[in-house]
């Protein structure tokens, strides 16, 4: 019985490692966007909610130890403005304590639409 509960309490620690560890997928890179701005060419967003996401693709992703860089497309709607936009960022995230964290926001292209 001992070894069932050792064998079981092994498996959920490696479950939960295995888990923590996985790199974001585009929901995650959604939520964890939310409270950061990003700004270039005189243009800025502040991520302030999951509804402003009309669109969010993931065009590159690029990992070399415990840093990976996203290069995504983005249709966002303004939750004050209600303006539509048109947004290419390179995202960069670094594994920090076992989960991964946004270090950095480079707007690459921000087109308003019409």
């Amino acid at each position: 019985m001992r070894n069932k509960i050792l064998v079981f309490a092994v498996m959920a620690v490696m479950i939960l490692i295995v888990g923590c560890s996985k790199a974001p997928d585009s929901e995650q890179i959604k939520a964890d966007l939310i409270g950061h701005e990003m700004g270039d060419m005189g243009k800025s967003w502040k991520f302030d909610s999951l509804s402003e996401f009309k669109e969010l693709a993931i065009k590159n992703k690029m990992q070399q130890g415990d840093i990976i860089e996203y290069d995504i497309n983005m249709r966002l709607n303004g939750v004050r403005s209600g303006g539509e936009v048109i947004v290419e960022a390179l995202v960069e995230y670094k594994k920090v304590d076992g989960s991964w964290k946004i270090v950095s926001i480079s707007m690459k292209r921000y087109e308003q639409v019409r």
